[in-house]
């Protein structure tokens, strides 16, 4: 039976690939987990990010829900990431650096923004 890091390892894994994120996993979840992670606390990532504390609270708790992995510990000195909170990190910067680079994602050349066109660029 495997370890339960292991475990965590896999379901983050299963979580990173494209093809396996759940769809309510949306830009603006990775966009507070990484303002939360850099800053290491929810009041100033919130002011940051121009967002209640609660609403970036459920932000959170949604990605941490749709991963099935805790990302962070929470304690009253601010939040620290988890073990698999430091692996996700990386990808969750690199997606967003992507889509922050292109602008909008479907807006590459030779690409139709139609809605059908989007839908099957999505599927691959």
């Amino acid at each position: 039976m495997p370890d339960e890091s292991s475990v965590q390892l896999l379901v983050l894994m299963r979580a990173i690939n494209l093809i396996d994120m759940p769809e309510s996993m949306l830009l603006t979840h990775l966009e507070s987990f990484i303002e939360v992670a850099r800053t290491g606390n929810v009041s100033r990532a919130a002011q940051a990010l121009f967002l209640t504390q609660p609403a970036l609270t459920a932000r959170l708790k949604s990605l941490e829900s749709d991963l099935g992995i805790e990302l962070f510990v929470r304690s009253a000195r601010g939040m620290k990431l988890t073990d698999a909170g430091r692996a996700f990190l990386p990808y969750a910067q690199r997606t967003l650096g992507l889509v922050t680079a292109w602008g909008d994602p479907f807006a590459i050349p030779g690409w139709s923004s139609s809605p059908s066109s989007r839908t099957s660029c999505c599927l691959w």
